[in-house]
């Protein structure tokens, strides 16, 4: 059977896979703009055609050259396309943007078409010789992704990166997250930095996130109007907006992020304690935010930080990141037999596992008391 005539600028083509020796075909369209030659490739002609309105209209916008570098085809095509489709939050395009700036400032000015696998591998080493393989990891399905986007715009036939491994990683030499970042203070450790840290501007801070478990970014973001029947209504958390500047979001880290805590009565004294500061400090009674930095602005994580750091120098104990509160909290409850089910609630981790495994560390002793307890008939 005669193969049905091609419309003017069509022609067959056919493509023959390396590996099966399967043989497809596809159609191919030429057409001109400004008195260059472009083509698109499809299965269909309506398929070339509609792919020859995209490309005029990239063209006419200025989008893409023939040849564009990685940086011109990442700013001008396949960012305004993931921002239009996945609407991602302000803090997501912040983070996104600043990893594509790394990978842009080892690569970006080389062309797209120019980039093979060697090029991969140089970049892929550069990140692994400078951060985590989880880290290098990432950066790499990023780069691949776009690579892989020029491939569906036909500026490229086939992704470089197919066949770049992932790095591995050296378990036997990474500290599990509860010997870093995840890591409570013992009962003397937080002794020790209470008792110096009395006279800080953030003393009361520190209490309510060592109280009740919260983010910093929960507590920063925090209002008096959230606190009722002695409860904390946790609504919003801080955040980053694109350019990276700290504001108050409209929702909180999570859908189980948002929830209520309990006040107990040291965590009631801890906010008339704030409250009492407030207006010694800033000349009112604040009906907003109920914590802000020495100067009345929004207080950011880093700043609580290097105030810590500095109490733990006084206290003569190691240091630590604000976020050893809530890990100590977590701790704390545990150890005074709270239901791990009722302390994912109050922490807002959306499965039971991430509870236990992440935050229910138990101390030596505790594990020595827990198996005192045990009794045996034999």
């Amino acid at each position: 059977m005669a193969k049905k005539t091609l419309p003017s600028g069509f022609s067959r083509r056919t493509r023959t896979n390396k590996d099966t020796g399967t043989v497809s075909e596809f159609l191919e369209y030429r057409f001109m703009v400004d008195g260059k030659r472009y083509s698109v490739y499809g299965q269909t002609v309506k398929e070339c055609k509609d792919k020859e309105l995209k490309k005029r209209e990239d063209l006419k916008h200025g989008l893409l050259s023939e040849n564009p570098t990685f940086e011109e085809y990442y700013k001008k095509q396949y960012l305004p396309f993931w921002l239009k489709t996945v609407k991602p939050k302000e803090s997501t395009q912040y983070i996104n943007a600043s990893r594509y700036n790394q990978i842009i400032e080892l690569i970006g000015s080389k062309k797209i078409k120019d980039i093979g696998p060697a090029d991969c591998r140089k970049l892929q080493a550069a990140f692994a010789d400078k951060y985590s393989a989880s880290y290098a990891n990432d950066m790499m399905i990023r780069f691949k992704t776009v690579m892989q986007s020029a491939v569906d715009d036909e500026l490229i036939a086939k992704n470089p990166c197919n066949k770049l491994k992932a790095v591995k990683r050296d378990t036997a030499q990474e500290p599990l997250a509860t010997e870093t970042i995840h890591k409570a203070l013992s009962l003397e450790e937080q002794t020790l930095f209470f008792n110096s840290a009395k006279e800080s501007y953030y003393y009361p801070l520190f209490l309510i996130l060592v109280y009740t478990g919260m983010r910093i970014g929960e507590a920063c973001a925090l209002k008096w109007s959230d606190i009722s029947d002695d409860v904390i209504h946790v609504q919003r958390s801080t955040t980053r907006d694109k350019d990276g500047t700290y504001i108050i979001g409209d929702s909180t880290k999570t859908y189980t992020s948002k929830r209520d805590i309990p006040l107990t009565d040291e965590a009631k004294r801890a906010l008339a304690l704030q409250k009492k500061q407030n207006t010694i400090i800033h000349g009112f009674e604040c009906n907003d935010l109920i914590f802000r930095a020495f100067r009345g602005d929004l207080l950011h994580p880093r700043t609580a930080n290097e105030n810590i750091a500095k109490i733990c120098n006084t206290a003569g104990i190691r240091k630590f990141t604000v976020h050893c509160f809530r890990d100590t909290f977590a701790t704390r409850m545990i150890e005074n037999g709270m239901n791990p089910k009722t302390l994912q609630k109050i922490l807002g981790h959306k499965n039971i596992a991430m509870t236990m495994n992440l935050y229910a560390q138990v101390t030596k002793k505790t594990a020595v008391d827990e198996m005192q307890k045990a009794s045996f008939v034999v």
